[in-house]
């Protein structure tokens, strides 16, 4: 807990003084704070909501739920770990092993029946996840389906507000809170597009938006500002996924 407020304090002076109100009312309730939506700590602080999200910003996180996020490892002693020579090589040993007989069988043949149903199949991830949306899209091409990753911001934001709703879309997020990702999923909701997420934290926000989702338990890790968290487990959920996708429907 003490490490979580020793990181973002070096973002403390660039705080206002309005915003700094914010981050000592974090410090002084940090296990209530997580049950408080942003009007509630809004009105306990005596500023804007815009003041309350500025203060999220400023302290590193892209969003108010993203903060809570980091907030709540904090509290439970599962706050990211960074990363040194003497854990290296117990992470390398952490990292979770996934096989087909640890996913639902029922759910493999409804996500590769939805695979099959579609026109077009988009991969979408986020910095490091990114990569992760590129394989998966490569090896379904391969596959001899329609599907594709982009990089481009603007590019992304025109799929997910153009997509067929008789398309699909995989939301690829390692902690399942990321905002920009959680706002995808929600406009994709809406216009009731079939989604299926692949997430490395059991009970995020994103798994709740989705059609469907795969999760595993991903330990955090960081080399100072570095996110390194592995995302192989993710990667070989998709290739669980395409070998079934494949096994049958092109066999």
């Amino acid at each position: 807990m003490t490490l979580f407020f020793k990181k973002i304090e070096r973002h403390s002076g660039d705080l206002s003084t309005a915003e700094q109100q914010v981050f000592d009312y974090i410090k002084e309730t940090a296990p209530s704070f997580l049950d408080q939506d942003i009007q509630e700590i809004a009105q306990k602080t005596f500023v804007s909501t815009a003041t309350v999200s500025r203060t999220v910003k400023k302290l590193g996180y892209r969003s108010l739920s993203e903060f809570k996020f980091y907030l709540r490892l904090a509290l439970e002693g599962d706050q990211p770990e960074q990363l040194t020579k003497a854990n290296f090589l117990q992470h390398a040993k952490l990292v979770p092993l996934v096989s087909r007989a640890d996913l639902d069988f029922a759910q493999l043949k409804r996500v590769t029946h939805l695979i099959d149903l579609a026109h077009h199949v988009e991969f979408l991830g986020l910095g490091p996840s990114y990569t992760v949306a590129v394989d998966g899209a490569r090896r379904l091409i391969f596959a001899g389906k329609n599907a594709s990753s982009r990089s481009e911001w603007d590019e992304v934001e025109q799929v997910v507000a153009t997509i067929d709703p008789r398309d699909l879309v995989f939301l690829i997020s390692c902690s399942g809170e990321t905002a920009v990702m959680g706002h995808y999923a929600t406009v994709l909701a809406q216009r009731q597009v079939n989604t299926v997420g692949i997430i490395g934290n059991p009970g995020s926000s994103i798994a709740q938006k989705v059609t469907e989702v795969f999760e595993v338990k991903i330990p955090n890790v960081y080399y100072r500002d570095l996110d390194l968290s592995t995302r192989i487990p993710l990667l070989r959920i998709i290739e669980i996924i395409i070998d079934e996708y494949i096994y049958q429907y092109k066999l």
